[in-house]
């Protein structure tokens, strides 16, 4: 649990200072974006769920939309560098809904684990969480 919560907080700080250019930032925005759509639909999903195994299912589109945009936030890294800080004033919403969206998730998630523990689906399920978060 400790390694999940340790790997979403790294993931939020990747985000957020990835999030910190302008104009020609198109395709962080647009990464942004796709982070928020993924957080939300997981978000509904997991709220749906009231099994381990539908646990398990809505968190299998999440790791693969995830473990996607991962890829492409660490390429970031190295093609804007600058990007390690505040955000400027035209990303500020987008980090807001972003923040909004990953603590929705969170808020679903978290109950959902706790009462599906012990099932063995969701175990699988979030050993390939824990694999996808950013180390």
């Amino acid at each position: 649990m400790k390694k999940l919560c340790a790997g979403l907080l790294l993931l939020i700080f990747m985000v957020f200072a990835a999030c910190s250019g302008g104009g020609k930032y198109g395709e962080v925005k647009s990464v942004m974006s796709d982070y928020i759509k993924a957080n939300e639909d997981a978000a509904a999903a997991l709220e749906k769920a009231d099994t381990g195994q539908a646990v398990a299912k809505a968190l299998e589109p999440y790791v693969e939309k995830m473990t996607k945009l991962s890829t492409k936030m660490e390429s970031f890294d190295k093609k804007f560098p600058e990007l390690k800080g505040e955000p400027p004033e035209e990303l500020k919403e987008l980090n807001k809904k972003f923040e909004e969206s990953l603590n929705s998730f969170l808020g679903m998630l978290m109950p959902k684990i706790m009462q599906f523990v012990d099932d063995p689906d969701v175990k699988q399920a979030m050993e390939k969480f824990d694999k996808m978060a950013p180390k």
